[in-house]
């Protein structure tokens, strides 16, 4: 029990707080008479409790906290939370309190949560005049991202039974078995099933796409999923590990097994973050943590041929898991699939030979269109025979899965071998343009070492069409932007196509193919740096997001190779503005870093210039601004060797603002006005639009407003021109705190919600946050403090996430702010307005900036 400082209320402070609260569905405040009779009490109860006669009853505070639950009282996102302290809250003056022989209850969290359950996370309706797409999206809450499956699985539910129940008692259990027998859909299946025990929901972290020596992989895998981004002064762990605490969630692992250490780590980190967070990993042998419980996946149960007479009934072999996968796979690859009386033993002599694998049943069933189950049965015992002879020492069931995959490899045509071999170049998603534009006539030597299959680019389609249908090309349940399906492969199939290359020594076809394949992806990440600077900016980095494993494998081998080492140059110079967005600092400049020494050779390159600008940029952001400083002039000397005005001039502007932040107010107004004469005859409007923007924010911090303001508008009207509303946030915060200094209050509001409703479109928080100061600033000089708390605090949140600081130039009128909210609002309040605040998502955080 918490000690007696934790509680700042005295119960019936918090149950009257409660009633009274404000909801988000803009229904009046709860009477006491109606919450009396929704409990079942009379008004005079109620009474009592909120003027501290009485403490209500165990059985009464559930009754109330569901009432409140279903009057949509609690805030969104923190039901448990409030819920908890508030029932702690009673216990503690319960049990101080003399007569009570009994000690009150504990919180029961598990009646909580199906109660939460049963209200539905729907429950909570969008606030009133605001439109109908804003308040879909800033109510729906997101509780997993295990995508629905086209079909149920197969058979399990022992094992769906009995690895629950140990999920109940232990923070971590493994899957273990061999590659293809169903761990990760096995694991999904359960997590899916469990979703409404954890309130936080349940999530599943792909791995089998880090690379082995990517020992921060797992790592990077976890912080994408939770939205974490590194903050100065703190490492990646330590933010994952605050976002972490106190959650109740499920973490399914999947493919733990090339990064056994890593993902040991991984799962303790998940573990000690907090006591309500569970694990379930899937791989081929334990993590060998202390804590750890390994759960053996079986096969599915297949039937002995030597126990099975021909005679026995089909009801009988269709009993048999691996008997109903193999005939419902079969079936979707040929409708007309029916198993007769003397089918019976090839069907059960096939199952038992692949015995029970999935993967292994399902690629043997995709050939039902072309053999029959004796030419089945008979071509998988040869290939099985000869696999298994001279192959190292392992488990039967890998040889298995082995030798099926094999088997499958050897019934394809030379094209399609060839083709199965190339795709194998990808690490994560692809679709058939990529497919089209990397493989199609490329040079290759044949799988079988004789003529050379050139694949034309009609052809790709049907060899594409042709690897899926038989279960070796995977399709994802969900599409690309622009409605393209994505591809991938499996990883037992993708590795043993890349075995298969190099097993036929095709060098000269494996580098086309790769380099192909870099260049694929430069021209990826170009048509997106070309869109990143308008209104296509969000789009662009959702493309970069998707391919961002293919890039990075596109940039280490570019890099390692003399002829594409421009390619690198170039994927690098573009990529920088995504990792500045994505705010992933660090990683961006250790890639940036590893680009210019490997690229040292190529310093008259175009794009050498334009990546040093772009490290330059990372590194001030992060604060080294003798580093950015280095960079940048670097980058600017390269300009001026290669002419190029529009580079020279975003340099000029990253120094104005480096000598800014260093006092240094003649020297950036040098840059910042050369850098808007440069521009200016360009044609180029965002560039000019930048500029000005860079030196109205200098007028403004040197005191001269007449001179901003004008310089500042222009900016406006430019980057609204472009339709780049991202970068519109800057001069739109910067008039409005030029119109805070005036007194000019009802404009500086204006000003900081057409900031805030421009950072709609755009998934950063980092204007966002800057936005929602000055609102709260502006908001505090009309009276408006508790919503200015509201709006500090999810501010707030936000920098933290970043790991940025309150902007220096309006430091001190955050810090007046701050005085101001101390002296007129009651502690009680502000804390409750505050912590409000650092509890609303994004989306909740801009409806309540942006109503009047």
């Amino acid at each position: 029990m918490p000690e007696k400082s934790d509680y700042r209320e005295w119960p019936e402070e918090m149950i009257r707080r409660l009633r009274q609260r404000l909801r988000a569905n803009g229904k009046p405040k709860l009477r006491q008479s109606d919450l009396a009779r929704s409990i079942g009490v009379d008004t005079r109860t109620i009474q009592q409790w909120e003027i501290g006669e009485r403490l209500p009853s165990a059985h009464n505070l559930q009754k109330l906290i569901q009432v409140l639950l279903d009057e949509e009282i609690w805030l969104a996102g923190l039901e448990k939370e409030e819920a908890k302290k508030l029932w702690e809250t009673v216990g503690y003056f319960h049990d101080q309190r003399s007569g009570h022989a009994r000690l009150y209850p504990v919180f029961d969290e598990k009646w909580f949560d199906g109660v939460l359950a049963a209200t539905g996370s729907s429950r909570y309706e969008p606030l009133p005049d605001i439109p109908a797409r804003q308040q879909e999206r800033a109510t729906r809450r997101m509780t997993t991202n295990i995508q629905a499956r086209s079909f149920a699985l197969i058979g399990r539910r022992q094992e769906i039974k009995g690895i629950s129940e140990v999920l109940a008692n232990a923070p971590l259990v493994t899957l273990v078995g061999p590659g293809g027998c169903g761990k990760t859909r096995l694991a999904c299946q359960i997590a899916t099933e469990l979703l409404s025990g954890y309130s936080d929901g349940v999530w599943l972290v792909e791995l089998a796409s880090v690379q082995e020596s990517d020992e921060m992989g797992p790592i990077r895998v976890l912080a994408s999923l939770l939205g974490a981004r590194e903050r100065q002064g703190y490492t990646l762990v330590d933010v994952i590990s605050d976002i972490l605490r106190d959650k109740q969630m499920l973490f399914v692992l999947d493919n733990c097994e090339h990064l056994l250490e890593a993902s040991a780590e991984l799962a303790e980190l998940l573990l000690s973050a907090s006591s309500s967070i569970t694990v379930l990993a899937t791989s081929r042998e334990p993590l060998g943590l202390m804590e750890e419980r390994a759960w053996s996946v079986p096969p599915l149960a297949y039937p002995d041929s030597e126990d099975t007479a021909a005679s026995m009934a089909l009801e009988s072999v269709m009993s048999f898991e691996a008997v109903q996968l193999f005939v419902e796979r079969a079936r979707m690859a040929d409708t007309r699939f029916t198993v007769s009386h003397d089918d019976i033993s090839y069907l059960v002599r096939i199952c038992e030979r692949l015995q029970g694998i999935p993967l292994s049943l399902e690629l043997a069933a995709s050939r039902i269109n072309l053999l029959s189950l004796r030419e089945i049965e008979e071509r998988l015992s040869d290939m099985l025979a000869l696999l298994s002879s001279g192959k190292r020492k392992g488990a039967i069931r890998h040889q298995s899965l082995y030798a099926t995959v094999a088997w499958s490899y050897e019934l394809l045509s030379e094209k399609e071998k060839s083709m199965l071999q190339q795709l194998s170049v990808f690490s994560g998603y692809f679709d058939l343009e990529a497919v089209e534009a990397i493989c199609a006539n490329c040079v290759v030597k044949a799988a079988s070492g004789g003529a050379e299959p050139r694949i034309c680019r009609e052809e790709v389609l049907d060899l594409v069409a042709s690897l899926v249908n038989k279960s070796l090309i995977a399709t994802a349940d969900t599409t690309r932007q622009g409605g393209k399906r994505r591809l991938f492969l499996h990883e037992s199939i993708r590795q043993f196509a890349v075995g298969a290359w190099l097993k036929d020594g095709n060098k000269v076809g494996n580098t086309s193919i790769r380099y192909n394949h870099a260049a694929y992806y430069r021209g990826i990440t170009k048509q997106a740096g070309a869109r990143f600077r308008s209104v296509e900016r969000e789009d662009a980095l959702s493309v970069i997001r998707q391919g961002y494993s293919d890039i990075i494998a596109a940039l280490d081998w570019s890099c390692s190779r003399v002829e594409a080492k421009p390619i690198a140059l170039s994927i690098a110079s573009d990529m920088y503005y995504y990792w500045l967005h994505s705010g992933v600092l660090h990683e961006g400049i250790a890639r940036l870093r590893q680009v210019i020494q490997a690229c040292q050779d190529h310093s008259a390159h175009p794009d050498y210039a334009k990546l040093s600008h772009g490290l330059g940029v990372l590194l001030w952001v992060l604060g080294d601004s003798i580093q950015a400083r280095s960079y940048a002039r670097m980058s600017m000397d390269g300009a001026k060797e290669l002419g190029s005005a529009i580079l020279l001039a975003s340099n000029l502007r990253l120094l104005a603002q480096i000598a800014l932040q260093h006092g240094e107010l003649s020297e950036a107004e040098g840059y910042a006005t050369t850098g808007v004469q440069l521009v200016r005859d360009q044609g180029d409007q965002w560039q000019l639009a930048s500029a000005l923007s860079a030196l109205g924010n200098l007028h403004n911090v040197c005191g001269d407003f007449e001179q901003a303001e004008r310089v500042l508008s222009e900016s406006v009207v430019l980057f609204e021109k472009v339709k780049d509303y991202w970068e519109l946030t800057g001069p739109l915060r910067t008039l409005g705190y030029m119109a805070l200094h005036k007194r000019e209050v009802d404009s500086a509001v204006e000003l900081f919600r057409r900031s805030i409703a421009a950072c709609q479109r755009f998934q950063g928080e980092w204007f966002l946050a800057r936005g929602l100061e000055g609102l709260a600033c502006s908001l505090c000089f009309k009276g408006g403090w508790a919503k200015a708390a509201v709006l500090l605090g999810a501010s707030e949140s936000m920098r933290e996430k970043l790991g940025s600081p309150i902007h220096p130039h309006y430091r001190d009128i955050y810090d007046q702010t701050m005085e101001t909210l101390e002296r007129e609002c009651e502690p009680e309040l502000r804390l409750e307005a505050w912590n409000r605040g650092r509890g609303m998502t994004r989306e909740q955080t801009i409806v309540c900036a942006l109503e009047g």
